[in-house]
């Protein structure tokens, strides 16, 4: 082990008065702003101190020379990303506690960088601020732990491994390398080969570590669809990256995030793209949090206490600070550490051994629940309820393929609505009154710079339905757009959960938007016999949404200028909407939505997988073959003479959710009628709208310009 280099000495006022040519009592005077030394000293004595860097002691000051008693904490990380990580908020929780029980002090500040922290450093050095430090996000290349031996500041580093070259500093970690190698392990298990690793900021040291030993672990396996993708641990990333891996052929089946927020960011991307969690895809987060648990069903984590990875940290430095490599408490701490998991610990001048149980799984404990398909404790999945998003039907994720395609250039046929109209039809919904208000605006969700995210309800037809609401930061009235999302299980559902791009994008561009739970989800009221009744009580959560933005009476709502915007189901229910209610919207946009014959989605999503609903249905209503005028009556293709408003219609060439085919066949029947309805297919995209999603998003934004402006 290499020798200390002597400490870098602190300029002195004894210095800065010999700089200067005056006496100490002089430059006292002269940098306290006191009177009895003339400007022209003043001056000299400034330039003298800020030549050699020496500030006066902030210590001095404070205690009469009886040293700061104070500890340093400085995070190099964007402020806005802190407030949700849960690793930093509890480490932090774990730090003070420490100071708190010996009458430390505890100084801590946010950097912008690796080198603003450096200058932290320096300042708090020169002005005896600070009598040791913690160091955090150790990298690969790191300046910190040179500049800290420099000076001489005893510190300890959060994260890194014992490194020679800098023997004044101390060092606890935990083992990502055991808790990575486990996590394969376990997924390599359950069958997994192809596994994404959706990772945190380049250049972290334990970053790289993971990655490695993802590298390491796939070759000694032989798997060679393995990914780590780096990322600034948002929710916005996690979301963005996970779209991205899973977009195209060959998507991994595992997905490990780095943090808890990516994780429940990616699930809800995957969910939207149609990929059932864990079903289609596993999920583990690498952080254990509430968060994880907020979701259906709770993700997988690995655990550990970052609680007493903190105070662990900070009894080391309070240790150094008490009597250096030998002080007291050192014997007590490291049973600790290893009884908590908190990771293992290094000190100056020590060889280096392992505190016992490490975050490895043994305390680095991987959270989750068991799976039929596994039968383990080791359950690298969130859970075993399906509930794919959009047209997927409730009992199973993945629909079957539409079998019996309609002859090419046959048009589809139209038929009158029956007659007295089937308390279960279209017809009835266009004869009822439909009711929607009580818009209220609750609690704030989110904030950024463009809009407030809010959560709301309102009534529709005597149902109380959730949602969530964007309004944009500005001065309204705003345009407004409803959103119906695609099937998401009812029991797996989140409020707001179906659309969260085009939420964002659509507030960003100044639209309120009101994304509808509808019925039997999140909070809202329950309709038992929703599901058998063709789930037609979604037309009417979408009707009072509209009309509960009308009527709120709210200053950023222009009631006068609503869209309505739906995706694959509820492509379907706009459908619905726009023949049940004429004139309450003002333009109408579906992507990649669902036939506009319900017989035709029975068959191809639910009727293959032994949906008991079906059985359900046809005993009530009959097959179309039994019963067809009832079949007619549920179809909005009979009744598209009685739409107004302007259609846009998106769908990708390369859907195999949805087929394409269906979306030729409903605009045909809209053009037939002579309805303004464009048909814009694009090349290439599937059911999820990846790579050209931004693009497509331009033509929306367009189309509601035209005819909501």
């Amino acid at each position: 082990m290499t020798g200390k280099r002597s400490p870098t000495r602190r300029p002195t006022m004894k210095d800065t008065a010999r700089r200067a040519g005056v006496s100490e009592s002089a430059v006292s005077f002269a940098l306290n702003g006191r009177p009895g030394v003339s400007e022209v000293t003043r001056e000299r004595v400034r330039r003298g101190a800020e030549q050699l860097g020496w500030r006066p002691s902030t210590a001095a000051r404070a205690l009469s020379g009886e040293g700061a008693a104070t500890v340093g904490f400085v995070l190099a990380r964007p402020a806005g990303t802190l407030g949700v990580d849960s690793f930093f908020l509890q480490l932090v929780s774990g730090i003070q506690e420490v100071p708190a029980e010996r009458h430390l002090g505890l100084l801590f500040q946010i950097a912008e960088d690796i080198d603003d922290e450096c200058a932290v450093y320096r300042r708090w050095w020169a002005e005896y601020r600070v009598d040791g430090v913690l160091v955090v996000d150790p990298r690969t290349d790191d300046p910190r732990p040179g500049l800290l031996d420099e000076l001489g500041l005893p510190a300890v580093v959060i994260g890194g491994e014992p490194d020679e070259r800098h023997p004044g500093l101390s060092t606890v970690w935990a083992d990502d390398a055991g808790a990575m190698a486990a996590v394969v392990d376990g997924l390599y298990a359950l069958g997994h080969r192809r596994i994404a690793h959706i990772a945190g900021l380049p250049g972290l040291a334990h970053t790289e570590r993971r990655i490695r030993t993802l590298r390491a672990e796939a070759e000694r396996r032989g798997l060679s669809e393995v990914q780590s993708v780096p990322t600034d641990y948002s929710d916005e990333a996690g979301a963005a990256v996970t779209r991205r891996v899973l977009d195209g052929p060959g998507a991994p089946t595992a997905l490990i995030y780095d943090n808890d927020v990516m994780a429940v960011a990616g699930v809800a991307a995957a969910t939207e793209m149609g990929f059932a969690v864990p079903a289609d895809v596993s999920v583990v987060a690498w952080e254990d949090s509430a968060l994880c648990r907020l979701v259906k069903p709770w993700l997988s984590a690995l655990s550990r206490d970052s609680v007493e990875f903190g105070r662990t940290a900070a009894r080391e430095l309070t240790a150094l600070l008490d009597g250096g490599p030998d002080g007291a408490g050192a014997g007590a701490d490291a049973d600790r550490a290893g009884q908590h998991g908190a990771g293992a610990r290094h000190r100056p001048g020590r060889a280096f051994r392992p505190v016992p149980g490490g975050a490895t799984l043994d305390r680095m404990r991987l959270r989750g629940t068991a799976c039929a398909a596994a039968g383990l404790l080791l359950a690298v999945a969130t859970g075993c309820t399906g509930g794919a998003e959009d047209a997927a039907p409730e009992t199973s994720p993945v629909p079957a393929r539409a079998t019996g395609e309609r002859p090419p250039g046959e048009s589809p046929r139209t038929a009158p609505s029956p007659t007295p109209a089937d308390p279960v039809s279209l017809q009835a919904l266009m004869r009822r009154e439909h009711t929607g208000s009580g818009l209220r605006v609750g609690e704030v969700l989110d904030r950024t710079s463009a809009y407030t995210r809010h959560a709301v309800t309102y009534e529709a037809n005597g149902l109380t339905i959730s949602g969530i609401m964007n309004i944009p930061e500005g001065e309204g009235p705003f345009p407004a757009v409803v959103l119906a999302h695609g099937h998401i299980d009812p029991d797996v559902y989140f409020s707001g959960q179906g659309m969260p791009r085009e939420q964002d994008r659509l507030a960003r561009h100044g639209y309120v938007v009101l994304h509808t739970d509808y019925r039997n989800h999140a909070r809202s009221d329950k309709d038992p016999d929703n599901d058998v009744n063709l789930r037609l009580g979604y037309t009417e959560d979408v009707i009072g949404a509209a009309l509960a933005l009308r009527d709120s009476g709210r200053p950023e709502i222009d009631g006068d200028r609503i869209g309505l915007f739906g995706r694959s189901m509820g492509g379907g229910v706009l459908y619905n909407t726009l023949v049940v209610a004429p004139g309450l919207f003002d333009a109408a946009v579906a992507y990649a939505p669902v036939s506009a014959r319900p017989e035709e989605n029975i068959d191809h999503f639910q009727r293959p997988n032994g949906d008991p609903v079906v059985t359900e249905i046809e005993e009530r209503h009959g097959t179309p073959e039994e019963n067809p005028g009832f079949w007619r009556g549920v179809t909005p293709l009979s009744h598209v003479d009685r739409v107004t408003e302007p259609l846009l219609i998106q769908h990708g060439s390369a859907d195999d959710t949805c087929p394409p085919r269906w979306s030729r066949e409903a605009a045909a029947a809209f053009e037939k009628a002579g309805k303004d309805v464009e048909l814009r297919t694009v090349p290439g995209e599937g059911h999820t709208f990846g790579p050209k999603w931004a693009a497509s998003m331009d033509v929306t934004e367009a189309f509601l310009s035209r005819h909501l402006r």
